[in-house]
């Protein structure tokens, strides 16, 4: 995830991480915070046993959400950090 640095007609992205309370979408996040001015907001989306626990994403605080495809569509660019099963899973 390394576009162009930002100028000042670039639209800020709506991110959405799926996994992102694992190790691999921790790192996701952790890389998001360091590209803060290409993102808008991020949503953060793990399963059911992590759902509703509050996460740090630089000064904002973000609920864990349970991914949905209404929710997913609501994303300028999702990023995955989980099995492509899972994903179809989700999309179906």
């Amino acid at each position: 995830f390394y576009p162009t640095r930002n100028t000042p007609d670039m639209k800020k992205l709506n991110v959405g991480v799926i996994g992102a309370t694992g190790m691999v979408g921790a790192e996701i996040v952790s890389s998001l915070e360091q590209e803060r001015a290409l993102v808008g907001s991020v949503r953060l989306f793990a399963s059911a046993d992590s759902a509703g626990e509050v996460y740090k994403f630089a000064e904002d605080e973000v609920v864990i959400e349970v991914p949905s495809a209404e929710a997913l569509q609501q994303c300028d660019l999702v990023i995955t950090a989980v099995p492509p099963q899972q994903i179809a899973d989700i999309l179906t």
